[in-house]
C-alpha cells in the first residue's frame, strides 16, 4: 500500500470512530428522553414523582416557543433525575454498548495496520537484500571485466595500496613474483599480502618510495630500476588512482642492458650521428686511426667513396693540424687544442681551415681524440669585404635603404635641430605622418617587388611636394613622416597636405600594373601640440588615425577637443560592411577591390527594361557585381563607393565598357530587334578628361551604333556638374549616345539645370513609382514627369516596379517602359538572353 493511501485510510477510520462516539452519545440523550416522556404519560408515576403541575406550567406559559418548551422540560427533567436515578441506567447502557462496539472496530483497524506494518517491513527488507544482491553481483561483473581487461596485458600490472599490501594483480604479474618466489602462486594467494613479502628489494630499489609518492603526492613515476636479490632490470611506471591505491606497470627489460645490446645501441647512435651531423668531425684512437668520421669530414677534406675507418689521420692529412709531439702532449694532459685559423694546401688551393681537438676516454683514461674541423677559407677572404660593408653600413646608417630617405634615426635627429631652430626664432613647425592607404592588399596580391617600386614612387612624388628646407623620412613599412619649417599658419600646413594627397591619388604605373593608393595624414603643430619631438610624433599619430578612422584620404590637425571625443567614443567611424554575414570591413574592401578586376572579381548583370505595350524588351541596364572570396556577391552600393574613393572606378566603368560592347554585339548578331545598353556614370567618371575617347573606343571595334548605348547619370550629380562635365555630355550626345537622367523625382534638379543636358529619357526613383499608387501627390508628380517626356518627345521609364498591381497601375495612367524585379532581376547576361 502506497504512503498516501495508507494516510488516507487512517484519516477515515478516525472519522469513523468519531462519528460512532458522537451517535453513541446521542442515543444515550435520547433513550434517557424516551424513558422520561414514558414515565410522564402514566399518572402513577406523575403522582409518585411529583409532577402533576407540569402541564399547567406549559399552558401558563406566554410565550409557548420551542425555547421555552424546552427551559421547561429541561428543569422537569432534572427534577426527576434527581430523584430517581433509575432512569440513567437506559443512556448508561446504550452508551456501553456503543462504546464496545467503537473498541471492538477500533481493534480491527490496530490489527489491520500493524499486519499493514509488518507486511511493508517484510518488503522492504526483501527489496533491500535484493539490491544488496544487484549490486555485489554487479560488483563482480566489473571486477571479472577489470581482471580480463588485465590479464591481457602483456605487462605485469598490480594494484597496491598505502599499506604496501596487494589489492589487486594480472597473471603477468604473478609471473614477476614468481622471479623472486620460484613457485607462482594463484592470484588469490596475493590478495592483502605485504607486497616486501614477495618482492625482498621493495624499500632497496626505489619501489616503494615511486608508490607511495603516487598515493599522497599524486605524482607519476616512470624508472628503470635494478633488483640485486634476482640480477634484473625492470623498468616500473607508477600512476596514482585517485584513492589510497596505485597503479604499477612492470616490464623486464634486463635483455636491453646486456653488453651486446649496449654495443649495438652505441653503434646506431655512432652510424646515424655519421651521416646526419652538420659538423665535420672525426673520432679516433690513441694511434689516431679513424673510429668513426662525418659525412661533412669526407667532403670537406675530398675524401667522399673512401671508407676511412681505420686509416690513419697521419698518413692522410699530416699537416692537419702538424707539430705532432708537442700536440699530443697536451692532449695527454687532458686539455683541449683549438686553431681559430690555420693555413692548409688542399687539392691544389690555398684553404683556412679552423680545428678543435680535445681527448675521449673511459675515466681517466685517454683512449682517443675527438677533432672538429672547418673550412673558413672565405670568411677569411671576406675580411676586408666585410670591414668595406661596414663602412657602407655607417653610411646608410642614417638613411633607409629602399627609398634613400632619411630613416628614423635622422628623422629624429632633423625633428629635433627644426624644434630648436623654431625656439630661437619664435617660428612653427608642422610634423606630418603619413600612411598608405590600401598598401598590404598591393604588396600581397602584387608582390613585394611591386611594393618596393610603390615605396620608391610615394618618395619621389613627396619630395616633390616640398621645399629642399623640408625633411621626409621613412620610418618603417608604409608610413613617412614630414618635417615643414617655418610655417606660417595651418593654412599653409593643410595646403601641402591636399598637395600631397591629390599627388598619391594619381595611378602609379609600375611594371605592367596601373596602382592606385591613397594616403591618410596626421599633423601636429609646434609650438600648439607640443615642444618635444615625441609629444609632436604621439599626437600626429593619433590624427592620422582619425583620417583613417574618417574613411581614409583626408588629413586632420590634431586638436585637444577632438582627443577627447575620441576617448569617449563620440568620433564618427565608418560602417562596416556585412556582406552575406562575413563581416568583411571597409579597409578589407579597399585592400582587395584594387585586385578584383585581375582575379576576374568584378561581374556584369543586365537588368532588362520592358515595354508593357509590345511586351519587348526596350533596353538593359549594366549592374556591376562583385564575386568577393569572403563576402559572397556584392551589390553596387557596398563597393562602388570605395572604388570612387580610390579610384578604381575608372578601370571598372571601363571594364563595364568592353562587357556591353562585347555582349550588344553577340546580341546584334542574334537578333535583329533594336536593344538599348545602358550604364551609369560616376562623378569620377564624369570629371576624366578622356571619357569621350574612353566611351567612343570601346564601341568602334565592334560596329556598335551609339544609338545602342545609353550613358546614365543620378540627378544628384547635375546638381554638382560644371561646365566641362556638361561639355561632355554634348560630345557624347552629338556622337549618338544616349543621355538618361537616373532617380529623377528625389527633388534635388530645377527644370533650368535638366535644360542645359541634352537628354535622350528619365528614370523615375523607385520611391515615386512605389507610392503613386497611394499618395495623389506622387501619382501628380508621376504624370507631371510623364507630359515632361512627352513634350521633349524623350523616354520615360519607371523604376522599381515589384507588383503585378504596379504594373497594372502604370498601364492605366499610360506609362509604357517599366524595370523592377516584378518584370526581370539583375541577371548575368546569358540568363537575359532568355528573354529574346
Amino acid at each position: 500500500m502506497s504512503k498516501v493511501k495508507e494516510v488516507s485510510v487512517r484519516k477515515a477510520s478516525g472519522f469513523m470512530l468519531a462519528l460512532f462516539f458522537v451517535i453513541g452519545i446521542i442515543a444515550s440523550i435520547a433513550g434517557l428522553v424516551t424513558s422520561i416522556e414514558v414515565a410522564l404519560v402514566n399518572p402513577t408515576q406523575v403522582q409518585k414523582l411529583a409532577v402533576e403541575d407540569y402541564h399547567l406550567q406549559l399552558d401558563r406559559l406566554t410565550d409557548k416557543n420551542i425555547l421555552s418548551k424546552a427551559y421547561v422540560k429541561y428543569d422537569l427533567y432534572m427534577k426527576i433525575l434527581s430523584q430517581d436515578k433509575s432512569f440513567l441506567s437506559i443512556p448508561v447502557f446504550i452508551f456501553s454498548v456503543f462504546l464496545v462496539w467503537i473498541m471492538a472496530f477500533s481493534r480491527r483497524i490496530m490489527v489491520k495496520d500493524l499486519i499493514d506494518r509488518v507486511e511493508q517491513g517484510r518488503r522492504v527488507i526483501l527489496q533491500e537484500r535484493q539490491r544488496k544482491k544487484d549490486a555485489l553481483m554487479q560488483l563482480e561483473k566489473s571486477e571479472d571485466h577489470l581482471n580480463q581487461m588485465h590479464d591481457q596485458l602483456t605487462e605485469g600490472f598490480m594494484v597496491i595500496n598505502k599499506d604496501e599490501r596487494f589489492h589487486h594483480l594480472n597473471r603477468v604479474a604473478v609471473q614477476f613474483l614468481a622471479k623472486w618466489n620460484k613457485t607462482p602462486k594463484s592470484l588469490r594467494h596475493y590478495s592483502q599480502q605485504p607486497v616486501e613479502a614477495f618482492i625482498p628489494d621493495y624499500h632497496a630499489s626505489g619501489l616503494s618510495l615511486c608508490v607511495q609518492d603516487a598515493i599522497s603526492k599524486k605524482l607519476t613515476w616512470q624508472k628503470e630500476l635494478h633488483f640485486e636479490s634476482i640480477n634484473r632490470w625492470i623498468q616500473v611506471r607508477v600512476y596514482p588512482t585517485g584513492g589510497d591505491t596505485a597503479y604499477v606497470y612492470m616490464r623486464d627489460i634486463t635483455a636491453d642492458k646486456t653488453p651486446e645490446n649496449l654495443r649495438k645501441m652505441s653503434d646506431a647512435m655512432v652510424s646515424s650521428l655519421s651521416e646526419s651531423s652538420p659538423f665535420a668531425i672525426a673520432i679516433m684512437d690513441r694511434q689516431w686511426n679513424y673510429l668513426m668520421v662525418t659525412k661533412q669530414w669526407k667532403e670537406a677534406f675530398m675524401m667522399k667513396g673512401e671508407t676511412l675507418v681505420g686509416q690513419n689521420h697521419k698518413a692522410l692529412l699530416p699537416r692537419l693540424p702538424g707539430k705532432w709531439p708537442a700536440l699530443e702532449g697536451q692532449l695527454v694532459e687532458g686539455k683541449v687544442v683549438r686553431s681559430e685559423g690555420m693555413p692548409f694546401h688542399l687539392n691544389g688551393k690555398d684553404e683556412m681551415v679552423q680545428w678543435e681537438l680535445s681527448p675521449w676516454g673511459v675515466g681517466d683514461k685517454i683512449q682517443g681524440f675527438v677533432m672538429y674541423a672547418t673550412i673558413i677559407t672565405e670568411l677569411h677572404h671576406d675580411k676586408e669585404k666585410i670591414e668595406q660593408q661596414r663602412e657602407r653600413e655607417h653610411k646608410l646608417a642614417y638613411h633607409d635603404i629602399l627609398t634613400g630617405l632619411p630613416n628614423r634615426q635622422l628623422f629624429y635627429d632633423r625633428l629635433t635641430m627644426s624644434l630648436a631652430h623654431a625656439y630661437r626664432n619664435l617660428g612653427k613647425v608642422a610634423l606630418f605622418f603619413l600612411d598608405l592607404d590600401g598598401f598590404k592588399g598591393i604588396n600581397d596580391n602584387l608582390g613585394h617587388d611591386i611594393g618596393d617600386m610603390l615605396l620608391k614612387e610615394v618618395a619621389t612624388r613627396l619630395k616633390a611636394c616640398v621645399r629642399d628646407t623640408d625633411t621626409i623620412a621613412r620610418l618603417g613599412g608604409d608610413e613617412f613622416t614630414v618635417i615643414l619649417n617655418g610655417v606660417n599658419s595651418e593654412e599653409d600646413a593643410m595646403h601641402v597636405a591636399q598637395k600631397i594627397i591629390k599627388s598619391i591619388n594619381e595611378v602609379f604605373k609600375l611594371g605592367n600594373h596601373d596602382v592606385y593608393v591613397s594616403t591618410s595624414i596626421g599633423i601636429s603643430m609646434y609650438p600648439t601640440d607640443g615642444s618635444t619631438s615625441a609629444e609632436l610624433m604621439k599626437k600626429a599619430d593619433t590624427a592620422m588615425y582619425w583620417s583613417k578612422e574618417g574613411g581614409k584620404n583626408q588629413a586632420n590637425f590634431y586638436t585637444d577637443e577632438k582627443n577627447a571625443q575620441a576617448e569617449a567614443g563620440e568620433l564618427h567611424k565608418p560602417e562596416s560592411v556585412d556582406a552575406n554575414g562575413t563581416g568583411v570591413t571597409q579597409r578589407e574592401l579597399e585592400s582587395h577591390i584594387r585586385t578584383a578586376l585581375q582575379k576576374d572579381e568584378i561581374e556584369v548583370f543586365l537588368q532588362p527594361v520592358m515595354n508593357l505595350k509590345t511586351k519587348t524588351v526596350k533596353s538593359v541596364e549594366s549592374l556591376v557585381r562583385w564575386k568577393h572570396p569572403q563576402a559572397g556577391l556584392l551589390q553596387p552600393r557596398q563597393f562602388l563607393s570605395i572604388a570612387e574613393n580610390t579610384g578604381m572606378i575608372l578601370p571598372i566603368g571601363e571594364f563595364v565598357l568592353g562587357t556591353i560592347a562585347t555582349r550588344a554585339k553577340k546580341w546584334q548578331e542574334m537578333s535583329s530587334d533594336k536593344v538599348v545598353f545602358s550604364m551609369n556614370l560616376s562623378p569620377r567618371q564624369l570629371k576624366d578628361e578622356s571619357l569621350v575617347k574612353r566611351v567612343v573606343k570601346a564601341f568602334e571595334h565592334g560596329n556598335i551604333p551609339a544609338s545602342s548605348v545609353a550613358l546614365e547619370l543620378p540627378e544628384s550629380m547635375i546638381v554638382d556638374a560644371d561646365e566641362s562635365m556638361i561639355e561632355k555630355l554634348k560630345q557624347l550626345s552629338n556622337l549618338g549616345f544616349l543621355i538618361y537622367i537616373d532617380d529623377l523625382g528625389a527633388g534635388h534638379t530645377s527644370l533650368q539645370q535638366l535644360g542645359d543636358i541634352p537628354l535622350s529619357g528619365f528614370k523615375v526613383s523607385n520611391a515615386i513609382v512605389q507610392s503613386a499608387m497611394n499618395s495623389n501627390e506622387d501619382k501628380n508628380t508621376l504624370l507631371s514627369l510623364a507630359k515632361l517626356a512627352d513634350k521633349l518627345n524623350i523616354d520615360l521609364i519607371a523604376k522599381g516596379v515589384e507588383t503585378e498591381d504596379q504594373i497594372r497601375f502604370l498601364q492605366n495612367i499610360g506609362i509604357e517602359n517599366v524595370q523592377g524585379f516584378a518584370l526581370g532581376k539583375p541577371n548575368r547576361p546569358e540568363k537575359i538572353a532568355e528573354l529574346f
